[in-house]
């Protein structure tokens, strides 16, 4: 996956596929409300019928980020799904619930059909170094990373590196390869009965009490207890709505 920027405005949707790192640039003195959703594999699969759930996970899921801009129609039928969500969000019961679960299924469908609608577009360009630096940790996160392999590679300093890696990114360039791992870890606790030692070594930590203090310090949560949690919480999680007031 190329790593791009996404400039977003009144009527866009963005995708991020699973375990994408991403960092969101908020307008300046700007009113703006954005929606955020986080759907699970078994979400998706509970929102359509059997014969269009593979066809919804491959858009869905999609190792690509795509981004469309929603007709005034559309922008419409979603921000009244949008606005009614967030009204019974406000007090929490089993009926609520329902009408919760219900509508997210109901904007799955209606993302499914707007994304096949208005395929996304795909740009061709020359990466910029952080890009090619960001691209080479995600493919190679498992592997044993550093200052001295990023210079020889990119033929860039490594100080020089570090510092518009920082300025690009706002993260230092060993906090985001410690976040990326520790992303792919939680997917693996979450997907498969792997042991936590198993899952340290695959995400590139050899160390496992190095893993357990950089899980809990992303996570606030050890291994053991990230999994038994989410295991109990599989409808995922919905974040509604962000409003920036400056």
């Amino acid at each position: 996956m190329i790593d791009n920027h996404y400039a977003l405005n009144a009527q866009d949707v963005l995708i991020v596929p699973p375990r994408k790192m991403h960092k969101i640039i908020y307008p300046e003195r700007q009113n703006y409300i954005r929606y955020v959703f986080y759907f699970t594999q078994d979400h998706i699969e509970k929102a359509f019928s059997p014969s269009m759930v593979t066809k919804a996970l491959l858009l869905i899921k999609d190792q690509a980020f795509q981004k469309v801009s929603l007709s005034l129609p559309e922008f419409i039928r979603m921000n009244v799904l949008f606005r009614n969500m967030y009204e019974h969000r406000k007090e929490m019961n089993p009926k609520n619930l329902y009408l919760l679960t219900a509508y997210s299924s109901v904007i799955l469908q209606e993302l499914y059909f707007i994304f096949t609608k208005h395929p996304a577009k795909v740009q061709s360009r020359e990466l910029t170094p952080v890009e090619k630096i960001l691209k080479y940790i995600n493919n190679h996160y498992s592997e044993n990373i550093t200052l001295e392999d990023l210079e020889e590679k990119f033929f860039l300093n490594k100080s020089y590196i570090c510092r518009i890696f920082r300025n690009t990114m706002g993260i230092s360039l060993i906090n985001y390869v410690q976040h990326k791992r520790i992303l792919e870890a939680q997917q693996l606790l979450l997907s498969t009965d792997e042991s936590i030692i198993n899952i340290s070594l695959e995400c590139g930590f050899s160390n496992i009490q190095h893993f357990y203090r950089v899980f809990k310090k992303v996570t606030t949560l050890t291994p053991n207890e990230y999994r038994k949690h989410q295991a109990s919480t599989r409808l995922g999680q919905i974040i509604l709505p962000h409003t920036n007031n400056p």
